[in-house]
């Protein structure tokens, strides 16, 4: 399952403001109906296709007491930003977190990569947090 959210801002004049923000999440789990075997031996396949996935200028990096294994990394390469994986027994999430700012010259930039990874990182605690 996907899910996404978007807010723009109403200020078109300012600058050095953010301009855009985006999360997307996906849910993906696994049950023995689906006759691919262990549910959790799966899970974990996927999860580590996903953290393959990512660029190999990204640094991933793990996130402790996140499911049974998380990791976090930011890539400039579409799709670009914060990107959260996580695994909980037989459930994999991935939260990515991107946007824009307005410079002070009034210029579109990306967000700042530090505000992006602790947004991913918060979004997917709350996910984590409500299951």
């Amino acid at each position: 399952m996907n899910c996404s959210v978007s807010f723009t801002s109403e200020d078109f004049d300012s600058t050095e403001v953010p301009i855009g923000r985006h999360a997307g999440f996906d849910y993906n789990i696994v049950t023995e109906e689906q006759g691919t075997g262990d549910p959790e031996e799966e899970a974990t396949d996927r999860y580590l296709r996903t953290l393959d996935r990512a660029p190999n200028s990204a640094t991933l990096l793990p996130i402790p007491g996140l499911g049974d294994e998380a990791h976090y990394w930011h890539q400039e390469e579409v799709p670009t930003g914060a990107h959260v994986s996580f695994r909980q027994h037989n459930l994999t999430v991935k939260v990515t977190v991107w946007g824009n700012d307005r410079n002070s010259t009034g210029e579109e930039v990306p967000m700042p990569q530090q505000e992006a990874e602790e947004a991913a990182r918060h979004l997917a605690e709350a996910v984590f947090d409500n299951l």
